[in-house]
């Protein structure tokens, strides 16, 4: 990605409604899967792809110790200048630089849409963590609403739920769940991506999205009552999927 975007991103993430409500998904997510593991709250976490750092720094403080990979070196300056306790290094996602089975749990967020072998990466998750230890990745929806954004964040595609799902269980994954979320931008994507109101949106998608204070409070309650939907149950439609797997005992 461009260094504009890393820019972008470490100015917003931390309170952007959107990195927010992805934040406390996968929080959701890692808690279930760790709730019978008998490691919390001394869990050893990968975040691969850990970006500018928000998300690596929420994990190290609900469940344990987290380190960071990025492929990015402008990514990981900002990580270290914005929180320095991060422990980060520049890595591949499909050639970690960690000894087999050494981690609880892995977190891959909108990660693997960005490299050309998806399902090689996901191998390499799967021999990073210890024989049935959780991993939760998150990646974009839908191939129809790829957009000039995609291009600036360097993505290779988008999915739909069977995709991501062979893609996992030809790395050799066991699926525990998968479900869309952000469910309700559905229809916003479809007029912003699909008809000509898209040329009324001229400024980064994160940065558009944030228009101020009391909208980003609002659209964060909206993301909640989602998050509370999702803990019952999966959803059929929306503009990210979430995969929680686990390598096979």
């Amino acid at each position: 990605m461009r260094p504009e975007t890393f820019d972008l991103m470490a100015a917003i993430e931390q309170d952007h409604w959107w990195f927010e409500a992805k934040r406390a998904l996968v929080a959701d997510a890692l808690s279930a899967a760790l709730a019978d593991a008998d490691v919390l709250p001394d869990a050893r976490i990968l975040d691969v792809g850990c970006g500018t750092g928000a998300t690596i720094a929420a994990l190290g403080q609900g469940f344990g110790t987290a380190i960071g990979t990025d492929l990015d070196e402008y990514a990981l300056f900002h990580a270290r200048s914005n929180r320095a306790q991060l422990d980060v290094l520049a890595a591949r996602a499909e050639a970690l630089p960690f000894p087999d089975a050494v981690f609880d749990a892995l977190v891959s967020l909108d990660v693997v849409e960005h490299v050309e072998d998806d399902v090689a990466a996901l191998r390499e998750y799967q021999r990073v963590v210890k024989p049935g230890a959780p991993l939760v990745l998150t990646v974009p929806a839908y191939m129809w609403a790829w957009s000039d954004h995609d291009v600036t964040l360097g993505h290779r595609r988008r999915y739909q739920q069977r995709t991501i799902e062979h893609a996992t269980r030809a790395a050799g994954l066991e699926l525990i769940r998968v479900t869309y979320f952000h469910s309700w931008l559905v229809p916003i994507a479809l007029v912003l991506r699909r008809t000509p109101a898209r040329r009324l949106v001229r400024k980064p998608a994160e940065e558009a999205s944030y228009v101020g204070p009391m909208t980003n409070r609002m659209l964060g309650r909206v993301a909640r009552a989602e998050r509370s939907v999702l803990r019952r149950g999966g959803l059929p439609c929306g503009l990210s999927l979430m995969v929680v797997a686990c390598r096979p005992r």
